[in-house]
């Protein structure tokens, strides 16, 4: 699951660069906007063989601090159920 915070603007819904950036990646999975009502929530697999540990990324774009979690395993997350576009119809059947 990617999480990306601070990648939203709450009133106009847009997405900033950097997250679409992240967002086009994830087409044909679910994606949902966060709870704080300026981030994403996308889910995916990979085969990609990269390591199955959860990650943190931390970075200013812009002057504006932002944020990305790659979670693996071991996270409880809130789902809003506010699903953007029509990538996937809901989470488990994708």
């Amino acid at each position: 699951m990617l999480d990306l915070d601070h990648g939203r603007d709450p009133t106009s819904g847009a997405a900033d660069g950097w997250a679409q950036d992240r967002l086009d990646q994830f087409n044909g999975t679910y994606v949902e906007v966060s709870p704080s009502n300026d981030g994403f929530h996308a889910w995916g697999e990979t085969s990609n063989g990269a390591s199955k540990e959860n990650k943190a990324f931390h970075l200013t774009i812009g002057g504006k601090s932002v944020a990305a979690e790659v979670y693996y395993h071991s996270k409880a997350i809130t789902v809003t159920g506010r699903q953007i576009g029509r990538r996937c119809q809901e989470a488990g059947n994708c």
